[in-house]
């Protein structure tokens, strides 16, 4: 079957090391490197290589001769780091997107179709209203 996108929510743990396990159920999508940069909400979207470049090409497609596409590059590319995945499937997340989104130890990840997040869990609670985790 096609993969269809990131469905989902699941809650998730960050490491002292600073190291998230992605889930296992979307962990074979990520052969190469996993894109990761600051969401519009205090989170992180997470990206496939493909999905990265499908969002990069419509960053692009804004006019560099304007304030908001100078804007859009500078948030997307300006904040975008590539990471692989360890042997045990996780994240190495970079500090600086740690604390863009105000990540603790107690996470969520949030299926949004082509990428997926990663929230805080007081914060994704908060946003949601209640409802995350399965």
């Amino acid at each position: 079957m096609a993969f269809i996108g990131f469905t989902g929510k699941q809650d998730q743990l960050l490491d002292d090391k600073n190291r998230m396990a992605i889930p296992a159920k979307w962990r074979e999508h990520f052969d190469a490197p996993a894109y990761l940069t600051s969401g519009d909400e205090p989170c992180i979207a997470v990206y496939t290589k493909a999905a990265f470049e499908a969002a990069a090409a419509e960053v692009l497609s804004l006019p560099a001769s304007t304030k908001e596409g100078r804007d859009g590059r500078r948030k997307f590319f300006g904040d975008a780091h590539d990471v692989g995945k360890d042997s045990s499937g996780r994240l190495l997340i970079p500090q600086a997107l740690i604390k863009h989104a105000g990540l603790q130890k107690d996470l969520v990840v949030v299926g949004a179709g082509e990428w997926f997040e990663i929230w805080d869990k007081a914060a994704w609670l908060a946003y949601a209203g209640g409802g995350a985790g399965e």
